[in-house]
């Protein structure tokens, strides 16, 4: 406050930068703990490759706005062998005030499956409000969990009865027809939409 007395005054101005550390973390169910577990040494290069950064930009062309590679981040990247890859980005748009919109986009590798995905593509959305200023977080996690598809092996056995006995039958004339069914909670569901012929 200046008054009569006391011409000078002295104010102090913070400025926080508009920037914010992101974390991905992607981890991989354990069938059996049945928890989810950071990818580690062994599975880490799966995923080489196999994400991109997106942010979503609006312009006169798009006003609902289209999502774009983020700047400085425009190659499709995996993650470090702790299952993690670090990026810096800022966190609001230019009127500092709207949260940017970014996303992870996850082509699945061979043999992986996440909840939501739509052919073989996962979508992990996220921004960072929040994170700057007193009080904020400085950074945030977003985490990515995947499945392991799992393998079924059938093997059909023929027999033909004779004055010999009961004997396995090898010469290949024979077939059989199955269907896959699964069991989620309470409820049984047909998985194939063809019967699987075994010869």
């Amino acid at each position: 406050t200046i008054t009569k007395n006391n011409l000078e005054a002295t104010a102090t101005v913070y400025n926080t930068p508009n920037e914010a550390d992101v974390v991905l973390q992607k981890r991989v169910l354990n069938p059996t703990t049945g928890q989810y577990e950071n990818v580690g040494l062994n599975n880490y290069t799966d995923f080489s490759g196999k994400f991109e950064l997106q942010q979503l930009v609006k312009d006169e062309d798009h006003l609902n706005g289209t999502w774009q590679a983020v700047e400085n981040y425009t190659s499709a990247f995996g993650v470090e062998q702790d299952g993690q890859k670090e990026f810096t980005l800022p966190a609001y748009e230019e009127d500092g005030k709207t949260p940017i919109k970014y996303r992870f986009k996850e082509t699945l590798p061979e043999g992986y499956h996440a909840t939501g995905e739509e052919d073989g593509i996962y979508y992990k959305e996220f921004d960072l409000e929040g994170c700057l200023g007193e009080g904020g977080t400085g950074s945030k996690t977003v985490t990515i969990d995947n499945t392991r598809n799992g393998s079924i092996t059938l093997t059909k056995n023929f027999y033909t009865a004779g004055l010999n006995g009961v004997q396995q039958n090898n010469d290949g004339s024979l077939s059989a027809s199955f269907d896959l069914y699964a069991k989620k909670g309470d409820v049984v569901e047909k998985v194939n939409t063809a019967p699987y012929t075994v010869t």
